[in-house]
């Protein structure tokens, strides 16, 4: 270009320091690419040495105005946010609605005299005081997706733990008639506290369980399995439940995604979350009609050199 032309329209984007500055960049490594704001648009530079025999500075320059595509990559932004939003306020209001109801319900049930007996009342106080700590554990799911609950990274057994939440949840098991096999020889020692253990497998063995609501032709198992590698507890958890589609594994760790008709989707994210958080990672394996089975990541104790 001539001197006249870099002063004119969006070839004047050529004469601004920053692309200057690339210039001498692409002299010394041969190429310099980078987004820059000139006068409310905004341009990808591109800049490649060509060499030269003379002392000129000899490239190649290329000024794109990617403007309209930025604006429309924030719009679509802004967009999935309006609709995680969305999402979320119609799964909470759901998932609230039901214990807000029943507390209700009972409430004027008190409130007008309408239990006789003592036994009654105190029924109905247990009533209101479960339906209360059910609405608090969905609160609780809701700020620990938002980051405001603090992650404290710690270690702590996992045999034990999974042992301890197996237990808690086996009259669960009884009743859905689900058999329950767990594989661990030796005592593992994870870079992760207890409540996040809890965190992470109770959300799997529910999810597990729900999975196989539809199962009559065959007996309902979980398998949990721990494999150890050098640097990580490998825990395998399966089921012979319904399985998923190829769209479902893709979405099955998205915030707000669910396949039942109540729940807010934060499940299986939390569970990503967490072992994220950890150094840790899930996989998922699943066909559809023939069970799924995730992969638990966790790293061991002596992996970060304690």
């Amino acid at each position: 270009m001539n001197q006249n032309a870099l002063c004119s329209g969006d070839a004047a984007v050529i004469t601004q320091p920053a692309i200057l500055q690339m210039i001498k960049t692409a002299k010394n490594d041969s190429f310099a690419q980078q987004e820059v704001e000139i006068n409310q648009k905004i341009y990808r530079i591109t800049c490649s040495d060509i060499g030269g025999l003379s002392e000129n500075e000899n490239v190649i320059l290329l000024a794109e105005d990617v403007t309209l595509r930025r604006i429309q990559e924030k719009q679509n932004i802004q967009n999935n946010k309006m609709m995680a939003i969305g999402e979320l306020a119609s799964g909470i209001s759901h998932e609230l609605k039901n214990p807000l109801e029943i507390i209700c319900n009972y409430c004027y049930a008190l409130k007008k005299g309408i239990l006789h007996t003592k036994e009654d009342c105190l029924q109905t106080i247990c009533v209101i005081e479960e339906e209360a700590k059910e609405a608090n554990k969905i609160v609780e799911s809701l700020l620990s997706f938002a980051r405001l609950s603090p992650t404290e990274i710690g270690e702590a057994e996992l045999k034990a733990s999974v042992q301890m939440i197996l237990q808690l949840q086996m009259p669960l098991f009884h009743h859905k008639q689900i058999a329950v096999e767990f594989n661990c020889t030796e005592p593992v020692w994870v870079c992760c506290t207890q409540e996040g253990l809890k965190k992470i497998f109770i959300n799997l063995f529910t999810n597990a369980m729900d999975a196989m609501e539809a199962v009559k032709d065959r007996q309902k198992k979980i398998r949990i399995s721990v494999m150890l590698t050098e640097n990580f507890a490998v825990v395998e958890v399966e089921d012979n439940g319904k399985g998923m589609k190829a769209e479902e594994k893709e979405r099955i760790f998205n915030p707000f995604y669910t396949t039942k008709s109540t729940g807010t989707g934060l499940g299986l994210y939390l569970v990503y979350q967490q072992l994220e958080e950890v150094g840790g990672s899930i996989q998922v394996y699943s066909e559809e009609g023939q069970g799924t089975l995730f992969r638990v990541m966790l790293p061991l104790k002596k992996s970060l050199g304690e």
